[in-house]
């Protein structure tokens, strides 16, 4: 956990070491959330591993490293050498950033061997699954769900709403808890927000098939909170909408949701994002925000 406990706004991330939109969620939005939120005591971040295994190789060790790091107090500071280093994970640099941050190499290394934390990451890939996680980055601020990387203001937008329901005696969302073995804060994950605030947001179903979006034109209003259930029927793939920082990946036979705060007016193309061929050019659309 990184912020006071006490703070009346929780972000639990779920997150993969070698995804390269949690690298883009760590280098653009993270320090804008540090610098605002987390530093001034109202909002704590909650870390929960979730390795893509099957495209992301690095994933899990990286994981499994970054605990063993824990054990020894320094989580973030080799969580931040992790991401730092996308493209350069291994087992070997795994001990070598291990020593450079100072912790024990003998007992971090036996560690690592011994895959001591291989059921940890495991136990939080099942509760993110639990919690319908079905892709990196994911977030639940206070119960309420944000996918994909993005943009520091979708996260502010969302902070701060909670932080006025928190200040006028508002009921946050219902989130089921699940708590970390080694002593860090209760980590919640709720599949949606209740009352009022849920009330807000605009769900708009979408396809996404071999060279297509459907729909391929979407109309919403500047400041809805805009949540795209996108369901992908036959291959992988992804979403992106590039001048909003938005992009998701899609399994086959999966719904992925994606939810953004459509902050400022004017029109946003949308396209094929991950596992695109030279066919997948005219996979794309427009987001009309009037």
């Amino acid at each position: 956990m990184k912020g006071s406990a006490t703070a009346p706004v929780t972000i639990i991330e779920f997150s993969d070491f070698q995804c390269p939109f949690c690298g883009r969620f760590f280098e653009q939005a993270l320090p804008q959330i540090e610098e605002g939120y987390i530093k001034s005591g109202k909002v704590k971040l909650v870390y929960r591993d979730f390795p893509l295994e099957s495209i992301h190789p690095q994933a899990r060790p990286a994981a499994e490293a970054a605990q063993c790091a824990h054990e020894q107090g320094k989580f973030w500071a080799f969580h931040d050498k992790l991401f730092a280093n996308q493209q350069q994970l291994s087992a070997e640099n795994y001990k070598k950033w291990a020593a450079e941050l100072g912790l024990n190499a003998a007992t971090f290394n036996d560690c690592v061997d011994k895959k001591k934390y291989a059921a940890e990451v495991s136990k939080d890939l099942a509760d993110g699954s639990a919690a319908g996680v079905q892709g990196t980055p994911a977030f639940f601020v206070n119960g309420r769900v944000l996918e994909g990387a993005q943009p520091f203001a979708a996260f502010e937008a969302v902070i701060e709403e909670e932080l006025r329901a928190a200040a006028g005696g508002g009921t946050e969302a219902q989130a089921a808890a699940t708590s970390d073995t080694r002593g860090a804060a209760p980590a919640q994950a709720a599949p949606a927000a209740t009352g009022a605030a849920a009330a807000t947001v605009r769900e708009i179903p979408m396809t996404a098939k071999k060279f297509r979006f459907e729909p391929d034109a979407i109309t919403v209003r500047k400041g809805e909170r805009v949540r795209l259930l996108i369901t992908s029927t036959d291959v992988n793939h992804g979403f992106a909408i590039p001048e909003l920082d938005i992009n998701s990946e899609l399994k086959a036979g999966a719904t992925t949701t994606v939810e953004f705060v459509a902050a400022k007016a004017g029109r946003f193309p949308f396209v094929c994002s991950v596992y695109c061929g030279s066919g997948h050019s005219v996979m794309k659309g427009m987001l009309v925000v009037e």
